[in-house]
């Protein structure tokens, strides 16, 4: 699965943005801080999996009358095209309510089907601990020695390609 664009309506500090020039390989964003890298990261993961409470109050809270979030669009191996939009809408009752669609290439799809065709029923944990590394992932690789920084690469690297995904969703929820 490959990600080919972002488009993010409000969400935290971003709003009517659209980031596309994504390659077909690993994905890495950075930047200065306070630059937007870590609300990114928690849209995306947002978009995939929904907001929690706690992202709601940091990220949605401070534009109550509009709708928030955006879509992504991905692209499989075998060149369908996937949108995913989430939209979070604070209703009359003071609750938020989510909004999801799912389509690929341009066609509704029921969103546990596409789940398990995109994901492979993988949990969020999982997500969460194999696909994104943030800036606490960082810190802990800033403190390893030259040896162990190596370990802990390939200790990632092996999540994605070189182990079974149910055995990386087994030793997550071990840790967790």
């Amino acid at each position: 699965m490959f990600l080919k664009l972002i488009n993010i309506e409000h969400f935290g500090a971003w709003e009517n943005s659209v980031l596309d020039e994504f390659e077909l390989s690993t994905t890495v964003i950075y930047g200065p801080n306070e630059a937007g890298k870590s609300t990114l990261m928690e849209f995306i993961r947002g978009i995939f999996f929904g907001w929690t409470e706690n992202d709601r109050t940091k990220y949605l809270n401070n534009q109550r009358e509009l709708p928030q979030g955006g879509e992504i669009t991905l692209e499989d191996q075998s060149e369908n095209v996937w949108k995913i939009s989430r939209t979070a809408i604070f209703g009359s009752n003071d609750q938020w309510r989510d909004k999801v669609r799912i389509t690929r290439n341009d066609a509704s799809i029921d969103e546990n089907a596409a789940w398990e065709q995109l994901f492979q029923n993988i949990s969020e944990a999982v997500f969460e601990n194999v696909f994104t590394i943030g800036l606490n992932e960082l810190e802990e690789l800033a403190a390893l020695d030259r040896t162990e920084a190596a370990e802990f690469l390939y200790d990632l690297s092996a999540g994605a390609e070189r182990v079974a995904l149910s055995h990386a969703a087994l030793e997550v929820s071990r840790h967790a």
